[in-house]
């Protein structure tokens, strides 16, 4: 994925959410892919002579969803740079394999509670964006596909949750997955720890 496409994504995503969706839900993900598997374009822009929005390409369903999964990445973990955002995608990976959410990226993204940095009101990552000239979100645009696809090595080991435990504001996640017998820390990047299941 190249940064004008992810560009276009995302902007195809805010137009919509110029029309009152503050965060990024599932309804309005089905808004802009449609149901899925259809269709294989989003169009954009619906006004070639919107000049706000002129420079941005039809992107594809596959870019839309691997645009929103990297900027998942980007908002969860950019403090640990390339490495700490390439974990959140294998993570995402990880739960789309176990079939979580209908085993969709976009599903998984946008789900209800799962990263609040795209779905929980008041989070202030919810309005941040990238600079795609930045070099380390420009490593992960490249690798973006490949990391999806699981064709680059998981750093994770087949995690399906993390959390900074020093700042875990979630007594669900404190309970069920850090503290829970029927989970393991299998990764440590920075300062967030990776669980997944226990065997």
């Amino acid at each position: 994925m190249n940064a004008a496409n992810f560009e276009s994504a995302i902007a195809s995503l805010e137009r919509f959410r110029s029309k009152g969706d503050t965060v990024l839900s599932y309804s309005l993900a089905k808004t802009v892919m449609g149901t899925r598997g259809a269709p294989t374009t989003v169009q954009y822009p619906d006004n070639l002579f919107d000049t706000a929005y002129h420079n941005f390409v039809s992107v594809s369903s596959t870019d839309f969803q691997n645009a929103i999964a990297a900027l998942c990445a980007w908002r969860e973990m950019r403090g640990d740079l390339y490495a700490g955002m390439a974990a959140v995608l294998h993570v995402i990976r990880n739960r789309v394999k176990a079939g979580w959410f209908h085993a969709s990226v976009y599903d998984n993204v946008v789900a209800k509670n799962q990263f609040s940095s795209m779905t929980v009101l008041g989070d202030p990552e919810t309005v941040l964006y990238p600079d795609t000239t930045e070099q380390q979100f420009k490593f992960l645009l490249e690798g973006t596909e490949r990391l999806l696809a699981g064709d680059i090595k998981d750093s994770t080991n087949a995690a399906t949750y993390y959390g900074v435990l020093d700042h875990v504001k979630s007594p669900w996640f404190a309970t069920h997955i850090a503290q829970s017998e029927h989970f393991e820390r299998c990764a440590t990047i920075g300062k967030t720890s990776f669980f997944r299941e226990k065997v």
